[in-house]
C-alpha cells in the first residue's frame, strides 16, 4: 500500500479525534490509546477507506464503547482479534505456541539494540511504571523486544510475560527520547502477542514529529520474506518470487507498499503467509465511478450497481494479494438466492483467462469476504461491529482458467462474517449445458444444468472436489480441480497460512 494522504490525515485530524476521544473517556492517556489503535485500523484498510474520517472516528466511538474500563485495551497483533475483549486489566493472554516464547527470548532487534544502557533503563522504565503501561503484576517479566530510531520518532515495543500468559505493549515519542519519556507516550497496551506478531505506530505530533511504521517481529533464527506481485500460471495456480528481508528475522517498514505478502518461515516450514496486517476479511470503499465493461458474452442479467460495487472490490483484492492483472470485465450477473431473498451478483475477472475473479453478491461497496469455510473462518470481532455490517455485501474469489471457466463459491453470512458455502457459480463455454462435481475418485456427487454456459451447483465442502461442463452429446468440454480451503483461508485460490 502506498501512502495515499494517510501521513497528511493523520496531521490534520490527529487533534480532533484526539478530543473526541478525550470527551468519550475523561482520560488524555487512553483517548491517546483509542485513537492510536483506530489510525492502525484504518491504515490496514486505507486503500479501500471511503471517508477516512468518519471510519476512524465510528472505529474510536466502538473502541470506547466496548471497553470494560478506561484502563483496559486490547487489540490483536495484525487486525485478527480486533477488538478489546472482557480481559482485566494488564492480565494479558494465555500463551499456547512453543514459537510465542521463542519470540520472546529472541534478541531485541532495531537499529538501537546494540545500545545495552538504554535496553537496560526500558527495562526497568516499563517494569517500574505499571502505572503507565497499565500492566498488571501478574505479568512480573518484562523484556524489550524492539527499540529504533526514525528520522523524527523513537519506538519501543515491549513483552509483559509471565510462565503462562503474555502481552505486548508499545509506545512512540519523539526523537531521542529517554526510557522515562517513552514510558509514558502514546501507544498499544495489552495487546496479544502472537508467533509473528505485527505491530506499529501511525501518529502525528503538534511539536514537529510524527510516526507511521509496521513491523514484524518472527523468533530469532526464522526468516521473514515479502512478494510484491505474483501471476496465474496456464494451470491455474499462483506464482510469486520471495524476497528475504534485509534485517532476516524482522521486516521494518516505515511506508509499506501496495500488493505486499509477508512470509516467515521457520525450520524450514512456511509458518505464516498472508497480505500485510492479514486485513482482507472485509472491504471498507466506495463504488468506482464507472462500471466494469461486459465481457464478449455476458450470461445474465448485470446489475449496474453491484457491478461498480464488485469492480472496488477487485481491485481491492488483487491489489492486497499483489497479483497481476488488467482491467476486469463482466463475465457473469443475476440474482444469487439465500434463505430469504434473491441478491443480485456479479462475477468480474479477466477478458481471457487465467487470472483471479471476483463474485460480488450485493450493491453495497462495503463487503464482507469469504475466505474460509465455515468451521475454519475466523469468528465476527464483536456482537457490536456484527450490528453494524448486517446490510454488507458478501465476497469471494476465484480463478478463472485458460479456457475462460471458473467455479466460484458463492459467500454467505454467519453470525458477523462471511463465510463460503456449498453452493458453486459455474461460468464456462457457452456450449455447456450440463456441470459435474466429481469425488477424488471420479464418482459424480452433484450435477445442475447450465444455460449459456453458466448456472449454480452445489460441492460439498472439506473433500476435493473436480468439477467439469459437458456439452448437449455428453463431451467433456472443461475439468478442473477446485483449490479448495480444507483448515486454512485462501485467496484467489493462495492459501493463507498460520501454522504456529
Amino acid at each position: 500500500m502506498s501512502d495515499g494522504g494517510f501521513r497528511e490525515f493523520v496531521e490534520i485530524h490527529y487533534a480532533d479525534l484526539l478530543r473526541t476521544a478525550y470527551l468519550l473517556t475523561g482520560a488524555r492517556d487512553t483517548a491517546q490509546d483509542l485513537v492510536q489503535n483506530a489510525l492502525l485500523k484504518a491504515l490496514r484498510r486505507w486503500r479501500s477507506v471511503d471517508d477516512p474520517k468518519a471510519y476512524v472516528r465510528r472505529m474510536v466511538i466502538l473502541l470506547a464503547v466496548v471497553l470494560v474500563s478506561p484502563a483496559v485495551l486490547g487489540y490483536g497483533p495484525a487486525g485478527l482479534d480486533g477488538w478489546p475483549g472482557g480481559r482485566s486489566a494488564g492480565e494479558g493472554y494465555p500463551v499456547d505456541s512453543e514459537w510465542t516464547w521463542r519470540l520472546i527470548g529472541s534478541p531485541t532487534r532495531g537499529n538501537l539494540a546494540d545500545d545495552p544502557a538504554l535496553v537496560a533503563a526500558l527495562t526497568r522504565a516499563f517494569d517500574e511504571e505499571r502505572g503507565e503501561t497499565r500492566m498488571a503484576s501478574s505479568l512480573p517479566k518484562v523484556k524489550v523486544l524492539f527499540v529504533h530510531e526514525f528520522t523524527s520518532s523513537r519506538s519501543v515495543v515491549v513483552a509483559y510475560y509471565s510462565d503462562s500468559a503474555a502481552a505486548l505493549v508499545s509506545r512512540t515519542a519523539r526523537r531521542g527520547a529517554p526510557a522515562d519519556t517513552l514510558v509514558s507516550a502514546s501507544g498499544l497496551a495489552n495487546a496479544r502477542l502472537a508467533p509473528f506478531t505485527v505491530t506499529g505506530a501511525s501518529l502525528g505530533s503538534g511539536d514537529g514529529w510524527s510516526a507511521d511504521w509496521l513491523l514484524g517481529l518472527a523468533p530469532a533464527g526464522c526468516t521473514v520474506r515479502t512478494s510484491h506481485a505474483a501471476t496465474i500460471t496456464t494451470d491455474g495456480t499462483v506464482t510469486r518470487t520471495w524476497q528475504p528481508s534485509p534485517t532476516g528475522d524482522y521486516l521494518l517498514r516505515e511506508n509499506r507498499s501496495a500488493g505486499e505478502l509477508w512470509q516467515v518461515i521457520c525450520d524450514g516450514m512456511v509458518r505464516h503467509q498472508g497480505p500485510v496486517g492479514d486485513g482482507v476479511d472485509e472491504i471498507t470503499g466506495r463504488p468506482e465511478a464507472g462500471s466494469p465493461r461486459p465481457s464478449s458474452r455476458v450470461p445474465g442479467e448485470v446489475d449496474e450497481a453491484t457491478a461498480r460495487a464488485a469492480l472496488a472490490s477487485y481491485r481491492t483484492l488483487v491489489d492486497a494479494a499483489g497479483l497481476v492483472a488488467g482491467d476486469p470485465v463482466v463475465l457473469w450477473g443475476g440474482p444469487v438466492p439465500d434463505r430469504q431473498r434473491s441478491t443480485p451478483a456479479v462475477l468480474i475477472g479477466p477478458a481471457d483467462g487465467p487470472g483471479p475473479v471476483v463474485l460480488q453478491v450485493g450493491a453495497n461497496p462495503k463487503a464482507l469476504v469469504a475466505l474460509a469455510n465455515p468451521e475454519h473462518a475466523t469468528p465476527d470481532d464483536t456482537e457490536t461491529e456484527a450490528a453494524s455490517r448486517t446490510d454488507w455485501s458478501l465476497v469471494s474469489t476465484g480463478l478463472l482458467d485458460p479456457t475462460g471457466f471458473a467455479a466460484v463459491r458463492i459467500p454467505e453470512r454467519e453470525g458477523g462474517h462471511a463465510v463460503l458455502s456449498e453452493r458453486l457459480l459455474i461460468v464456462g463455454p457457452p456450449e455447456a449445458v450440463l456441470v459435474e462435481a466429481d469425488d477424488q475418485d471420479r464418482k459424480v456427487v452433484q450435477s445442475g444444468p447450465l444455460a449459456n454456459g453458466a448456472g449454480l451447483t452445489v460441492a460439498p465442502l472439506n473433500m476435493h472436489v473436480a468439477v467439469r461442463t459437458l456439452d448437449a452429446s455428453g463431451k467433456t468440454i472443461t475439468s478442473v480441480w477446485l483449490p479448495e480451503p480444507t483448515k486454512s483461508e485462501r485467496l484467489f485460490g493462495e492459501e493463507l497460512i498460520s501454522n504456529w
